[in-house]
């Protein structure tokens, strides 16, 4: 009976690994070019640095522009 499940369950990790493989293999390496997983790392980091900025500086444009200094013209 134990060996029964041992087996099925066997086979199940087998059909399985049979269908995820070439999927996750696909991901990481696609016929088009090379290091794709690296783009798409690179991506998702860009992205989100980008993203964080603009909520950071919203209103001077975006990442990467600091706010302006105060003008000293104005100063009594």
């Amino acid at each position: 009976m134990v060996r029964r499940r041992v087996l099925s369950l066997l086979l199940i990790i087998g059909i399985v690994g049979y269908f995820s493989v070439p999927s996750v293999a696909g991901y990481i390496i696609q016929a088009g070019g090379q290091n794709t997983l690296l783009h798409k790392v690179t991506t998702l980091f860009a992205n989100t640095a980008l993203s964080v900025g603009n909520y950071a500086f919203p209103a001077a444009g975006g990442f990467g522009r600091l706010p302006a200094a105060p003008d000293k013209t104005s100063v009594k």
